[in-house]
């Protein structure tokens, strides 16, 4: 009976992510880095497809992939692209459950597990066509792997390992953080007094060929990449203090209440760990803090800008502590045992009734934007007419082909003349680069009214339309 019973809570669980992140899935239009991916991902020859990968900013190639085989089999929909995503972030809770639960206990699995089902930014990022929620799925798996071998030494367990963690460097480049930060762990299981939380430490050895098989295994790639690996955008930003309250806002996907809560709650979970699971708190705590900087420090240098989203794999390690820190904050505070559930029960409560507002708060802005540009254009162009549109063309051509003889590039626009009969429809954007700006605005600002039509979308996007 108690088999059963755990095996419905554990369903119920799952069965809420499932709900959650695929509720009103192909709502929401597709934004910029999205469509970005799904151009890249659309070639059907395996080395165009590779090429195509390469051309998003050198990017790793396994979500394109996944996502290319989803979007051939249930087509372009915005439903289709994000399928991946929301499969992943939902598969990710019974992961973290089986993980919490080898790691601590049953409670501590079952509440981190639902908590995380809820969990805003998770369940923002298990929405968009994007690898951070298989990211985030394999390094669950990562952990998992890891502590299995870390309990006992075989040769499947090592091939498990080592497959997972190849998986996780072509998932992303920050899948080498996740190796570094398991190291880490096993240097600290080395001291007798956090080694003695596991019931058998393994040795670094038992997992130095696996890591080594993986890293020679991805080694081709960020060759094969090497020319197109930097970023897009300048970072507006040095390394400093200042990051600290957008990184306690975003990592609740914008909601400074659940942030200071959650880190409230995992710094209790911390305590209550540090006196009876040390080797567990190290985990969870290299898991967690460890990436970070890390990762500040490589966009940083790679002139990219640092957004939450990067971290959202590190996140599970938070939650675990944060059902610890429920768990165990009565009997630190010394409440009655009577009192102590409905204590829990209140904490449990809050979390998540603040959680499903903020995923509620974030609902899908249905307003046009790219799409709608593109539906406008082709509902008006004709075979005569020119469009100019900086920065966005490929986005137009993604959502209708036929618009791609009619584009021309910024810098044939002084050369363009209304006067010959064709019209012109300039796409103004706020993607527009500074440069093509100047060109754009000076005939758009000074173009008799009376045959200027201008239609404005979200997003601050604007089409003016020249007519002869």
């Amino acid at each position: 009976m108690r088999k059963i019973v755990e095996k419905f809570a554990a369903g119920s669980i799952f069965a809420l992510a499932v709900f959650l992140r695929f509720y009103r899935l192909g709502d929401k239009q597709l934004w910029l880095d999205e469509l970005l991916q799904v151009i890249h991902s659309s070639p059907q020859r395996f080395r165009e497809l590779l090429l195509a990968i390469t051309e998003d900013r050198g990017s790793t190639p396994l979500d394109y992939l996944v996502q290319h085989v989803f979007v051939t089999v249930l087509g372009h929909s915005e439903f289709a692209v994000r399928f991946h995503a929301a499969l992943f972030g939902a598969l990710s809770i019974p992961v973290l459950y089986l993980l919490s639960r080898d790691l601590l206990d049953r409670r501590t699995a079952y509440l981190a597990s639902l908590l995380y089902a809820v969990y805003p930014l998770h369940h923002h990022y298990s929405q968009e066509g994007r690898p951070y929620s298989l990211f985030t799925f394999l390094t669950l798996c990562s952990y998992f792997a890891f502590l299995k071998l870390l309990r006992a030494n075989n040769v499947t367990r090592q091939i498990c390992y080592g497959l997972i963690t190849t998986l996780l460097l072509f998932s992303s480049y920050f899948g080498f953080w996740v190796i570094v930060s398991q190291i880490v762990v096993l240097g600290f299981l080395r001291q007798r007094s956090v080694g003695e939380s596991f019931r058998t430490v393994g040795r670094f050895r038992v997992f130095a060929v696996p890591i080594l098989v993986s890293l020679i295994l991805f080694a081709p790639w960020p060759i094969f990449a090497s020319k197109t690996i930097y970023g897009y955008q300048a970072s507006p930003w040095k390394p400093s203090w200042e990051l600290l309250p957008l990184l306690l806002r975003e990592i609740s996907d914008r909601s400074y209440p659940l942030s200071v809560i959650l880190i409230a709650l995992a710094g209790v979970g911390a305590v209550a760990l540090k006196k009876s699971k040390p080797g567990q708190l190290v985990l969870l705590l290299s898991w967690f803090l460890l990436p970070i900087p890390l990762i500040v420090i490589t966009v940083w240098q790679r002139e990219y800008f640092f957004a939450t989203r990067q971290i959202l794999f590190t996140t599970p390690a938070l939650y675990i502590l944060v059902a610890c820190g429920i768990l165990s904050l009565p009997e630190l505070l010394r409440i009655s045992q009577r009192a102590r559930s409905a204590v829990r029960i209140l904490l449990v409560s809050t979390v998540m009734i603040t959680s499903l507002v903020v995923i509620a708060l974030h609902s899908p802005d249905k307003r046009e934007d790219i799409k709608g540009v593109a539906t406008f254009l082709n509902e008006r162009v004709t075979d005569k007419d020119v469009i100019i549109a900086p920065a966005i063309s490929d986005f137009l051509v993604y959502y209708f082909p036929r618009l791609k003889p009619q584009l021309r590039d910024v810098a044939t626009l002084p050369e363009l003349n209304v006067l010959t009969g064709n019209r012109i429809f300039i796409v103004n954007s706020r993607y527009v680069p500074a440069e093509d700006r100047l060109l754009i605005t000076p005939l758009t600002n000074q173009t008799d009214a009376s045959k200027t039509r201008r239609s404005d979308f979200r997003g601050n996007i604007q089409v003016i339309e020249l007519s002869p």
